[in-house]
């Protein structure tokens, strides 16, 4: 089929962020891709940007061709030959009459595979058609692949091209590009913490997205926090501002103190209360010793 045929799926990136680094690459891959070299490997850290840059490319620059993607290359270790034979079957069966050019089977992360099963897929491009090699073999791979893929097939030749971090200015582009696609302004981070942020992400696009990702996750729980304070706060002021006891005014102990004290007889009438008391006193003794001397019969 014309355009891409996903044997193995991967993230499509929606709203990539163009830099110079992304399309150089991008113009050197399709250039090498439309020449008539069988095997083009592309080289680069995890977190440059090969899979998104590729999904790109497949998306929007090699509409003209029949191309087979592999996102898991595992899958090509247990079945390799029924894989590819299928992927071809169904490739030229959609191909354009004219001839075109010839099937494209990239293969991400290819440095998972079995050394086996990477001599054995090259063995494809191997074979000619009038066109060319029957095959274009696109490998996706760390920088280390390069090594083993000489030691394995040392006459096989290709272009061959690493994807770089980003320099310092472009870096900086993308974070204002990717900022735009997470709907941020261009002012949302200070130029410290953009630098910052370069610094430690050492220029790789991915740790850049996670980076502004976590920052715009942070601002928004920042915001949802002040969102609360400026609910509670006012209900604070009118607290503060509520009308306070005067700094002559007695406080709640003394005024329940005052009441008590208004609450007990004045001093005259005490003194009446304690002799009725003695008197109620005396005559109660004097009943008791009464009942004594009867008692006892004195």
């Amino acid at each position: 089929m014309q355009g891409a045929e996903k044997i193995s799926e991967t993230p499509s990136p929606s709203d990539f962020v163009w830099t110079q680094t992304f399309k150089l690459a991008a113009d050197r891959l399709v250039f090498a891709v439309r020449s008539k070299s069988p095997v083009i490997l592309m080289l680069g850290q995890a977190g440059t940007g090969k899979t998104s840059l590729i999904q790109e490319i497949l998306d929007n620059r090699l509409a003209d061709f029949s191309v087979a993607y592999v996102g898991d290359p595992t899958i090509l270790d247990a079945e390799l030959s029924q894989t590819l034979r299928g992927a071809l079957a169904e490739m030229r069966r959609t191909a354009p009459d004219d001839g075109g050019q010839a099937p494209v089977f990239i293969v991400d992360d290819a440095h998972r595979m079995l050394q086996t099963t990477l001599a054995k897929l090259v063995e494809y491009t191997n074979q000619k058609t009038s066109i060319g090699p029957a095959l274009k073999l696109v490998l996706i791979a760390d920088p280390d692949f390069e090594a083993v893929f000489r030691r394995i097939l040392p006459g096989t030749a290709g272009p061959t091209f690493s994807l770089l971090p980003l320099p310092n200015e472009e870096a900086k582009n993308f974070i204002t590009g990717k900022l735009a696609v997470l709907g941020e302004a261009a002012d949302f981070l200070r130029d410290d913490e953009v630098e910052r942020l370069i610094a430690r992400s050492k220029g790789f696009p991915a740790r850049l997205t996670r980076a502004l990702e976590a920052s715009i996750q942070r601002k928004s729980a920042q915001e949802s926090a002040f969102g609360l304070d400026a609910a509670i706060k006012p209900r604070l002021t009118n607290l503060e501002t509520a009308p306070h006891r005067s700094a002559d005014a007695p406080a709640f102990g003394e005024e329940r103190a005052a009441v008590m004290e208004r609450s007990i007889a004045p001093p005259h009438r005490r003194r009446w209360i304690k002799l009725l008391l003695l008197v109620i006193y005396v005559v109660v003794l004097i009943g008791v010793a009464a009942l004594l001397y009867s008692a006892l019969g004195i």
